[in-house]
């Protein structure tokens, strides 16, 4: 019988994910020459929101902001257990695992829209492919609207 290792990372993604988000994520991971290789940190996420105008929470700078508070991303030790992984940060940290989890809330205090996690070991760069496309101010074709993002988005006509 084969050895049984956990994975050395997870990415989770619920329903409503925005996918051009997915797709960027996918794509990053597709152009790596090694998909455990972690040659980033957590300061390209953070670079890259920034750089779109999301804001890092004042109290908890783990945290960061879209610019109407409705979507966040944050670099947590709380990851549920399916962000558990094998990596090798993952067991360098056996304490408290750090990973990002992702998500939309409008409004605040009706649940998450959708949400997105990325285990401890998940390597950094490709967080912030996912990062740049879900901060991308570039218009996106919705046929439908999600019911709890009313007054939250910004609508233009198709040409």
């Amino acid at each position: 019988m084969d050895d049984v290792r956990p994975a050395q990372w997870t990415a989770y993604f619920t329903t409503g994910v925005p996918p051009e988000a997915v797709t960027d994520f996918l794509l990053a991971l597709d152009a790596r020459p090694d998909p455990v290789y972690r040659s980033t940190g957590p300061r390209a996420v953070f670079e890259v929101l920034a750089v779109r105008g999301w804001v890092r929470d004042t109290y908890e700078p783990g945290i960061v902001y879209d610019p109407l508070h409705t979507a966040s991303m944050a670099l947590t030790t709380a990851l549920p257990e399916p962000f558990q992984d094998g990596g090798p940060l993952a067991l360098a940290l056996t304490t408290d695992p750090t990973g990002w989890l992702a998500f939309c809330e409008p409004p605040i205090g009706r649940g998450p829209l959708w949400a997105a996690g990325f285990s401890a070991g998940t390597p950094h760069d490709l967080v912030a492919a996912f990062a740049g496309s879900l901060s991308s101010p570039v218009p996106v074709l919705r046929h439908t609207l999600p019911t709890p993002s009313e007054g939250q988005l910004s609508l233009r006509p198709v040409d």
